[in-house]
C-alpha cells in the first residue's frame, strides 16, 4: 500500500461522526454540542473517550486550576 493510500484511508476512517464519544470520568455520550446520560450507547460506531464540560471544570478546581 502506498503512503497516500494509507493516509486516504486513515482520513476516512478517523472521522468524527464514525466514533461515540464518552466522557472518561461520567460515562456521558456527546451529541454534538451536548453531553447526555445514555443507558446504551449506539451501535455501529467505535468507542473513543473524552471529558465533558462538568467533568472538566471539576477536575480543574480539583486540581487548583482556575478553569
Amino acid at each position: 500500500m502506498s503512503i497516500i493510500a494509507l493516509q486516504k484511508s486513515v482520513k476516512t476512517y478517523h472521522k468524527p461522526e464514525r466514533f461515540t464519544i464518552v466522557c472518561a470520568w461520567c460515562d456521558r455520550v456527546q451529541h454534538g454540542s451536548e453531553w447526555r446520560v445514555e443507558a446504551a450507547r449506539p451501535s455501529g460506531r467505535a468507542v473513543s473517550h473524552g471529558i465533558c464540560p462538568e467533568c472538566y471544570r471539576q477536575q480543574c478546581r480539583r486540581l487548583g486550576m482556575r478553569k
